[in-house]
């Protein structure tokens, strides 16, 4: 039972580990790429307001 709780708690630090890299990877990968909110905002925009004929 020991070994189990050890392997519970390994990973769960490996899953928070992995998650907090990720958040901050992710945001760097997506700025080099060119990726932006505006682009986002832009794009959202013109889904939500149909145009009038």
């Amino acid at each position: 039972m020991r070994r189990d709780i050890a392997l519970l708690i390994a990973s769960r630090a490996i899953r928070s580990l992995a998650f907090g890299y990720l958040t901050f990877v992710i945001p760097l990968y997506l700025k080099s790429i060119g990726f932006s909110q505006r682009s986002l905002v832009s794009t959202s925009s013109l889904h939500q307001y149909p145009q009038q004929p």
